[in-house]
């Protein structure tokens, strides 16, 4: 934990990513595309059971799965890549309704309407093949 932490002050110091993974052994640097398949495949493997619903049909769309995921409250946002870390202009989320239904948000649109897993990825990669 002193790792992580003693990383993320350097980071937010703005030592430069050779120096952080220099100091900290237990970081790799990745290109991008590497970044967002780890993240999936970390959120795949530890994921409660209706996440996993979404995760595994939003990960069937290639439009989909080039996104960043990310999961908070129960939520699994997807970011658009070309976004930093922190300053995301494009994503959308998956709100959960239930255990199998969804309603897909578009960051700065409205809420769409109650939806399956399967049917609310497809309307979410319709919205990503925009950006």
């Amino acid at each position: 934990m002193d790792d992580i932490v003693t990383t993320m002050r350097s980071w937010q110091a703005g030592h430069s990513v050779q120096a952080l993974t220099e100091a900290s052994p237990y970081l790799t640097t990745v290109d991008q595309q590497t970044a967002v398949d780890i993240l999936w495949g970390l959120l795949s493997g530890n994921s409660d059971p209706h996440v996993g619903a979404i995760l595994t049909a939003a990960a069937a769309h290639p439009v989909l799965r080039a996104q960043r995921p990310w999961i908070s409250h129960a939520t699994l946002h997807l970011l658009y890549p070309g976004d930093p870390a922190g300053s995301t202009r494009r994503g959308l989320a998956f709100l959960p309704v239930d255990e199998a239904s969804f309603t897909v948000l578009v960051y700065g649109g409205p809420t769409g309407p109650v939806q399956d897993a399967e049917t609310a990825a497809a309307t979410a990669a319709a919205a990503a093949s925009a950006w």
